[in-house]
């Protein structure tokens, strides 16, 4: 990424986009929990945003692994709901 990237957000927008290719590609119940997980998680972000897609990308990651195995998608989205308010408590707690 460079620095007009990093200014104009435009590194952000393209990463945004090969995550909704990815999450057409999941079937119809894992792509309404990525729209709830991702309508919820911006409220807890910095000014940018940019901390955010590192979870973002292991959320998704997780749901095509779970998709590929056949898993329910409302098991998995309550394990990462569990795991992100863990990570919310934490950072409270600690920082």
């Amino acid at each position: 990424m460079n620095f007009w990237e990093k200014i104009t957000g435009s590194d952000m927008t393209r990463e945004f986009k090969n995550f909704e290719k990815r999450v057409k590609k999941l079937p119809a119940d894992y792509q309404a929990a990525w729209e709830e997980i991702n309508a919820n998680l911006w409220a807890y972000t910095d000014f940018t945003g940019r901390n955010l897609m590192p979870i973002l990308d292991r959320v998704l990651g997780l749901f095509e692994e779970t998709a590929a195995d056949g898993q329910l998608s409302l098991y998995v989205a309550k394990w990462a709901l569990c795991a992100f308010l863990i990570i919310i408590t934490l950072k409270k707690l600690f920082i």
